[in-house]
């Protein structure tokens, strides 16, 4: 551009007086696109660098997520080998799972973050990126509710097993555990409003949450029918005594 700028100036010495005006006038007008063009180039610079940050942090995120999910269902698959009737055993079991569903539940905010990443670049990306990227999400949706599902269902019979093998108190104490910290999660302050991306996921959660609520009403018969048969056993102690 300093080069045309130069030759510009040097025609206008040697040029008519009509010739000059033509020059200076297309030396303005090149000058003028020659800015629009530079600014429009950095501004692309700009986008494609953060359209960049933005499409590594969701794969990053996603491929994390993806490989944290794959080994937590390694994992659980192990520890299901290992149930036993050993009352103590059992209770050892229930720690190392209730860690486990700790650890999950810590996931919750990266799992709902990259799932709201991947929905603003369909809404960015070229048509023709939106089936990759709708494969990802409910590739990553799938595994991550397969696991809480899992997880669940793991819960449950571990407790199944702590009440037949005899511990009824200790059953009861870890029903009572779940149902105080379900009361928590349902609670009147907790948030039920934001945008629709965020209110989507409290459905889910809590979608997931009625779900775990149904297949617990068996354990809570069981464990009803057990107290019962255990207050009919005392009574009837206590009629032989008296």
């Amino acid at each position: 551009m300093l080069s045309l700028d130069k030759k510009g100036t040097h025609l206008k010495y040697f040029s008519q007086k009509q010739d000059v005006i033509l020059i200076k006038n297309l030396l303005v007008s090149v000058q003028h696109r020659w800015e629009k063009v530079v600014s429009k180039s950095a501004e692309r610079t700009r986008a494609l660098d953060y359209g960049y940050k933005e499409a590594k942090e969701f794969h990053d995120a996603w491929d994390f997520m993806m490989g944290w999910l794959d080994d937590g269902m390694i994992r659980l698959d192990e520890m299901s080998k290992e149930v036993k009737n050993d009352p103590e055993k059992i209770k050892q079991q229930i720690m190392r799972h209730k860690e486990f569903q700790k650890e999950l539940g810590e996931k919750q905010p990266m799992y709902d973050s990259t799932m709201k990443t991947g929905k603003g670049l369909i809404g960015k990306a070229p048509k023709t990126d939106e089936p990759t990227i709708k494969n990802m999400m409910t590739e990553l949706k799938n595994k991550w509710n397969n696991l809480c599902n899992l997880s669940v269902e793991r819960q449950r019979k571990l407790e199944e097993a702590l009440l037949f093998s005899g511990q009824f108190k200790d059953a009861l104490k870890a029903l009572m555990d779940w149902l105080a910290n379900m009361e928590k999660a349902l609670d009147d302050k907790q948030p039920v409003h934001g945008d629709l991306d965020t209110v989507i996921g409290l459905v889910e959660q809590h979608k997931n949450f009625e779900e775990e609520l149904n297949s617990r009403t068996e354990q809570v018969e069981q464990l009803k029918q057990t107290a019962e048969e255990l207050l009919r056993t005392a009574e009837n102690e206590d009629a032989i005594q008296n």
